[in-house]
């Protein structure tokens, strides 16, 4: 732990302090350096199809839609509440994702593949349409506003008093709203998407991300596989034969 290794740094500098005062050496070594930051690493755990159903049907209003929302595309929270009503394209159900809201600043997404077309999905429409005519009642071009002000939201964090507030509700233990993302990811690769699909949607540049990222929340999903597979077919064994004959004859 960090707090090991500064008391280790505390007697080895003791150590080399005694060896300055003999004249060993003419620097402490341990002065120089400095121990990281202790990071809090967000623990992910994606909610199960019957938590996902429990969250949507308790909540209420504009967050029904705004957690629909995230369910149902994954999108990072900030580049959800950056979208503006002409950023969806309901004829073709396509969502444009181009920007992002951080600490009230409007900038474009932090990797060049966050910018992205991603499709909307049609049990997403209904929410989407309603969250509409929430907007058009508050004459406002975004998505989803701050119910308070009337205007977009300044930074992600407002969406934590709703989210807990939530979770109550429902009985489930704190987890963070960013769970929302895993959520759908890893269902996505439960459902057998493409891999490469995914990447694209969830805003990743290539498929390495996502199984570092999401597989390991899919335990003994390989245990699922049909048994009655065989992977040496018919078809790889006559190319094995056919191979043998003809290196036997020509």
């Amino acid at each position: 732990t960090q707090q090991r290794t500064k008391t280790l740094l505390n007697i080895m500098g003791a150590v080399f302090d005694v060896a300055i005062e003999y004249e060993h050496i003419k620097d402490n070594p341990t002065k120089n350096i400095t121990l990281p930051k202790n990071v809090i690493v967000r623990e992910m755990k994606p909610f199960s199809q019957q938590e996902v159903e429990s969250l949507i049907f308790n909540a209420e209003g504009w967050f029904k839609n705004f957690i629909t929302f995230c369910f149902y595309t994954g999108m990072r929270h900030g580049e959800i509440i950056a979208l503006n009503w002409s950023d969806i394209d309901f004829e073709n159900l396509i969502i444009n994702v181009n920007k992002r809201v951080k600490h009230g600043q409007t900038d474009t997404p932090k990797t060049k593949s966050g910018i992205r077309k991603i499709p909307i999905f049609k049990p997403l429409l209904p929410f989407l349409k309603n969250q509409l005519q929430i907007s058009k009642q508050s004459k406002s071009l975004k998505v989803f506003t701050n119910p308070h002000t009337q205007k977009g939201f300044y930074d992600t964090k407002h969406l934590t008093p709703h989210w807990k507030r939530l979770l109550a509700k429902c009985g489930f233990e704190y987890r963070v709203i960013y769970n929302t993302r895993h959520t759908f990811a890893s269902n996505m690769l439960k459902s057998g998407i493409n891999m490469l699909d995914l990447a694209q949607i969830m805003g990743h540049s290539n498929t390495e991300e996502i199984i570092r990222t999401y597989a390991k929340y899919l335990p003994n999903e390989h245990l699922k596989i049909n048994r009655d597979f065989n992977p040496f077919t018919d078809n790889l064994t006559d190319n094995m034969e056919k191979n043998t004959i003809n290196k036997m004859f020509y």
